[in-house]
């Protein structure tokens, strides 16, 4: 027989349970505490044997159907299995319907599962699915140990408290994950050494993180921190800029991200105790139209103290390096480095660029023995000693240069290896000092000893050779006036009375030569140029050369004479030199002539012969100290030393000169000014 319940009248009582309800489960934080009390407190109002609330596990949820081996599904009672719940209840279920039994004895929807109902004792249930209308995921299940008609609002209670308990669970669970996740984000602050904050725009307090009160100075944390408190707390140099950034983002919504200093709570503000921070922070806005901004921060000071360090010494090493490039490009001596393995420049200063005679684009990457193939026979086995760790000092090296074709040049060389930060050597270093004017000065010296010498005794010779010429000169005399004398002796006498006058001219010349004028002297053109034709009349003649003299000029100009024999005897000489063995013609031509650029007066004295010319090599040289086509009979000195004293006279030694077959020759021009 069918019991009949207590009828529940009017939602007036269903209202009443479900405020007890609520009021009993409204403190707890527990999901299983809140669907057991519902269970115990359902269970009690309907008088029923048993009330259960039971959730479907994840694997349950995404399985098709229940199998026997999920025996954890618990209801409608704990002996009944799924399988033997029927098969129309688990439909009805699926289909989000509650499942109603009235009289398990006589219901032939689970005519199969009878005997599993006997002996779970149950013979009334009411089965309730939750959520509705989506996927089964949990279901309350209330049953009577006797047969029981349900009345509809005992089964409209059923289903609201299943509804209760699903809604309950869900949000304890969000609020669960949300603390779980809160939980981590903290701990993941803590890692990172962040703090954070979050404030509601307009509130008076903002809630901050113990983290962030530490990074402020603050041992314990403030609940009553503010935007005031914050801004106290900023260094004043930065203060402005950081409340332009803060109002500019909440103008546009944007988000906040700066680097700051501060000074923390409780330490005197100087720059020693000034602390860095780092800030980030977003907007964001609620359904209620409430604005908050939630953002992190972290102390910086370590790594600016560092990225200061760092600067400091990228600065010092900046100095440090500018101060050696400096050196290097300024150093008196040649600098090149070299790669370890083919020798290729890698840098060269200055002076070793003036060196070589070549920018510097176009001696980086070659390699050495390209640049000094005279030299690299000697060179390669010096370095390759040095690349495999040896360091060379002092080495003398003399050859050409590639690029300076019939230079004879003399270096002092040291080597050293270059290290890397592993020790092993990635390049040779060189120090280079050109001795080649050092050495031509050694020749010059030895030179101009030999002609000191040579002058000297010159000059003893002309003091010892006037005294027996002025005797012999005057035995002559007595025996051309000798009665009865031989006319062909007569005429022996005249012509040796000749050579004697030309031998007491050639060493009265040579005593001028070695005279030193105190003072300038008035003279002309045929006065500086006859004693210095005389000297070299006899190579004139031997070298079958032909003499011409075209004087048109008889003013005279102010000048050391002597200085200006040096230069003509050195003009005419090396004119005489240049058409050694093939003859020729010397043209020597004084002018009256105007300094175009200066607009002076003065006289110009040319001096032409139809030699071989000179090179382009030899032009660009000429007048360089040391340099010389004459090999060993050359000092190097001569036209450097005119084109010296010419300058100290105000004037001007020009040249002009053709190698062209057929149209060879060079040209003196020598400019006087009137008055030096």
């Amino acid at each position: 027989m069918t019991q009949q319940a207590p009828s529940i009248p009017t939602p007036h009582r269903r209202a009443r349970f479900l405020d007890r309800l609520d009021a009993a489960v409204a403190s707890l934080t527990d999901a299983g505490e809140v669907t057991r009390i519902a269970c115990d407190l359902l269970r009690d109002d309907l008088r029923a044997s048993r009330c259960i609330y039971a959730e479907l596990s994840q694997r349950e949820h995404e399985s098709s159907s229940f199998g026997e081996e999920q025996e954890h599904f618990t209801f409608p009672a704990p002996a009944i299995r799924p399988r033997e719940f029927s098969d129309a209840a688990m439909i009805s279920l699926r289909a989000g319907l509650t499942f109603v039994i009235e009289n398990t004895e006589t219901d032939p929807r689970i005519a199969a599962s009878r005997e599993s109902y006997r002996q779970a004792d149950v013979q009334a249930l009411v089965c309730v699915p939750v959520p509705k209308n989506q996927p089964l995921a949990a279901a309350l299940a209330v049953h009577s140990q006797q047969a029981r008609h349900w009345t509809p609002q005992e089964i409209d209670l059923i289903e609201q408290v299943a509804v209760r308990c699903w809604e309950s669970t869900v949000h304890l669970a969000t609020l669960q994950e949300l603390r779980e996740s809160e939980e981590n984000l903290r701990l993941a602050m803590e890692a990172a050494n962040f703090g954070y904050y979050a404030y509601e725009l307009g509130a008076p307090h903002i809630k901050i993180s113990h983290r962030f009160a530490r990074i402020f100075g603050y041992e314990q944390t403030p609940e009553d921190w503010t935007f005031d408190r914050w801004v106290e707390h900023l260094h004043p140099e930065d203060r402005d800029g950081i409340l332009d950034v803060v109002q500019t983002s909440e103008l546009h919504n944007s988000s906040i991200e700066y680097e700051s200093r501060i000074f923390p709570a409780g330490v005197e503000r100087t720059e020693g105790n000034v602390r860095w921070v780092w800030l980030r922070a977003r907007y964001s806005h609620r359904e209620s139209g409430r604005r908050y901004r939630f953002g992190v921060i972290a102390d910086i000071t370590e790594r600016k103290q560092a990225e200061a360090a760092l600067e400091a010494s990228r600065r010092e090493a900046y100095r440090q390096w500018t101060e050696l490039e400096a050196i290097y490009q300024t150093a008196p001596i040649g600098l090149s480095l070299y790669s370890a393995d083919e020798f290729r420049y890698l840098r060269v200063n200055d002076v070793q660029m003036g060196v070589i005679g070549l920018p510097q684009d176009q001696i980086i990457g070659r390699p050495f023995r390209e640049i000094a193939p005279d030299l690299w026979p000697a060179c390669e086995p010096i370095m390759r000693r040095v690349a495999a760790g040896e360091t060379i000092r002092n080495v003398m090296l003399e050859g050409e240069l590639s690029t300076r074709p019939g230079q004879h040049r003399y270096w002092t060389v040291s080597y050293m290896p270059v290290r890397g930060e592993d020790g092993t050597i990635r390049a040779v270093g060189a120090v280079i000092m050109e001795t080649t004017a050092q050495k031509r000065a050694e020749q010059a010296l030895i030179q101009s000893e030999k002609l000191a010498a040579v002058g000297r005794l010159a000059s003893s010779i002309s003091h010892e050779i006037n005294n027996p010429l002025e005797a012999i000169t005057n035995l002559l005399y007595l025996a051309q006036h000798t009665e009865g004398l031989p006319q062909e002796a007569a005429d022996a006498l005249i012509l040796a009375e000749k050579e004697l006058m030309r031998v007491s001219q050639i060493a009265s010349q040579t005593l001028r030569f070695h005279r030193q004028a105190t003072k300038p002297t008035w003279v002309t053109a045929v006065d500086l140029l006859k004693p210095v034709v005389a000297l070299y009349q006899g190579r004139l003649t031997n070298s079958n050369l032909r003499l011409v003299e075209e004087h048109q000029s008889a003013e005279p100009v102010q000048c050391f004479e002597n200085d200006i024999r040096q230069v003509l005897n050195n003009l005419i000489g090396n004119a005489i030199d240049a058409m050694k063995n093939v003859g020729g013609r010397v043209l020597i031509r004084s002018r009256e002539a105007t300094d175009w650029k200066t607009g002076r007066r003065g006289l110009r004295i040319t001096v032409a012969d139809s030699g071989s010319g000179m090179s382009e090599t030899t032009r660009r040289s000429i007048f360089t100290a040391f340099y010389t086509t004459k090999e060993i009979n050359g000092t190097g000195l001569g036209l450097w030393i005119s084109f010296g004293i010419v300058g100290k006279h105000e004037g001007v030694l020009r040249f002009y000169s053709s190698d062209r077959p057929g149209h060879s020759g060079t040209v003196f021009s020598l400019f006087l000014p009137r008055y030096g």
